[in-house]
């Protein structure tokens, strides 16, 4: 069983929610409906990941 990781859901013309998914390259995939890019432009442990 993964470990679950705290997330801001954000898509395009709805409001942002914070929400749980399991910490996989699977899940996270599935979430962008696709491949995954991983940014980090914060100095905080932030970081973006988009379709």
């Amino acid at each position: 069983m993964s470990e679950k990781i705290k997330v801001v859901l954000v898509e395009p013309n709805k409001k942002a929610v914070i929400t749980e998914i399991e910490n996989s390259l699977k899940s996270l995939q599935k979430i962008v409906e696709g491949y995954i890019e991983c940014v980090y432009p914060f100095e905080d442990n932030v970081g973006i990941i988009a379709n």
